[in-house]
């Protein structure tokens, strides 16, 4: 099975293989091409779930996830690059952010529904700025702009982000979506996309597993071994600065607990050992005031088989390290990115005391941009699995306004929410008896 993510190896580049990554000279270069890439993964990721048969296997939905993760990754590097301050002779921010509006119209190959894909560059720059500045007020103009787009096309565009089939949506499908799908299969066939992943690489070579592996393995949660009707909620890749905190919100109105799995890099830097926190620091500490449980998602949140054990270490050790200084009272839990884990990954988890936490119901908030459609996945999954562990993001406002109307859904549907508490899993104060 893990020939899947050594083929999957160009998601964390996202070219094809044997490419250079391009040579930029100048800012306003720097931004036109960040932009460009953004859209050509979003258009991949669309391929990847375009609703066919070979697109919703698990190694597509593995892809998906990665190339998402790595567009989150250059929206919040382009992010950067128009926010910061000005250099010596450099560009505005009002000049820099002013070139990346004007990529809208100057790039007459987009189709309208590609400019979905920088949907995310534009909220996370406007939330850098004060609401009364005209460059705010452009900013807001382009997110409606992208909006309206997003609303013509949510249930085509939903369901081949999600990996579902095309012909269960209901409704007449679009000219122009059934265009662009057109467009997209022929320019990126998923035959030559799968060719660009260079298979032709030596499997895992078969060793009996280790004792660390085996009890790591023999611990794992999936469904947590929860009773009927109950689950846990988590959240994965942040904290966020702004949607976290509004989670947080969320989850209190209705004193249901959580756990929060971090990436490191969001949480500060170790530098000779000593943990540097950044300003997300209050957000932990917020956390644990409301009774939430903080769990190690690696730091750099890289696909862990494809690391030697040394830089294995190295990322659990390094979020370790800044979660014993910002989260004292952190659980002893790990998620490991893309739920990608073999015999030295598990190793290496229980080595340390951790225990890997995997999950079996699946927003699939990082690809679904329709909040309703988020919440509505959750609670079909639930009824389905009949108990489990739920999987969200912190780091996008679509999963803050799908998590009121699953928390409802699975209410009514008298479902109960799971706490990590003094060390175990509890329901309304009872310990459960989770495997």
């Amino acid at each position: 099975m893990w020939r899947w993510f050594l083929i999957l190896q160009f998601m964390l580049t996202v070219l094809p293989a044997g490419a250079a990554e391009p040579v930029v000279t100048s800012p306003a270069a720097e931004i036109e091409a960040s932009a460009e890439r953004i859209v050509e993964n979003f258009r991949k990721l669309i391929v990847l779930h375009d609703g066919s048969v070979r697109s919703r296997t698990p190694a597509a939905s593995l892809a998906g996830r990665m190339l998402f993760f790595r567009n989150r990754e250059l929206t919040a590097q382009l992010v950067e690059k128009l926010t910061r301050a000005p250099r010596n002779g450099d560009e505005t921010g009002e000049q820099r952010v002013g070139r990346l509006l004007a990529l809208f119209t100057a790039h007459t190959d987009w189709w309208d529904i590609d400019r979905i894909a920088l949907l995310g560059v534009v909220n996370e720059t406007r939330l850098r700025l004060p609401a009364g500045e005209a460059l705010a007020q452009q900013l807001d103009r382009k997110r409606e702009e992208i909006s309206l787009i997003r609303a013509a096309y949510n249930n085509e565009f939903t369901a081949a982000l999600a990996s579902r089939a095309v012909s269960v949506v209901s409704g007449p499908r679009r000219a122009g979506w059934d265009g662009y799908l057109g467009y997209l299969r022929e320019r990126y066939p998923l035959t030559r996309v799968i060719d660009e992943l260079n298979p032709a690489q030596p499997e895992e070579a078969a060793t009996p597993r280790s004792a660390s592996a085996e009890a790591a393995a023999r611990d794992e949660w999936t469904d947590g071994g929860l009773p009927p009707k109950t689950v846990l909620l988590t959240f994965d890749d942040g904290p966020h600065p702004k949607f976290t905190a509004e989670i947080l919100q969320i989850l209190a109105h209705y004193n249901i607990r959580a756990v929060f799995f971090q990436v490191g890099q969001n949480l500060g830097v170790v530098r000779g050992g000593r943990a540097e926190p950044s300003r997300n620091a209050n957000i932990v500490a917020e956390m644990l005031r409301n009774g939430h449980a903080i769990g190690n998602h690696t730091y750099t949140h890289p696909l862990l088989p494809k690391l030697a054990a040394a830089a294995i270490d190295d990322e659990i050790d390094t979020t370790q390290t800044l979660l014993e200084a910002v989260a004292p009272a952190h659980a002893p839990l790990f998620r490991p990115p893309y739920g990608a884990r073999n015999d030295l990954v598990l190793a290496e988890v229980a080595d340390r005391g951790l225990r890997s936490v995997l999950w079996n119901i699946d927003s699939r908030d990082w690809a679904d941009p329709i909040p309703q459609s988020i919440a509505q996945r959750v609670i079909d999954e639930a009824e389905r699995e009949g108990r489990g562990i739920i999987l969200f993001h912190d780091i996008h406002g679509r999963s803050v306004q799908a998590l009121p109307m699953a928390i409802e859904g699975l209410l009514k549907r008298g479902f109960r929410f799971a706490r990590w508490e003094a060390g175990v899993l509890t329901s309304e104060g009872a310990p459960l008896a989770a495997k």
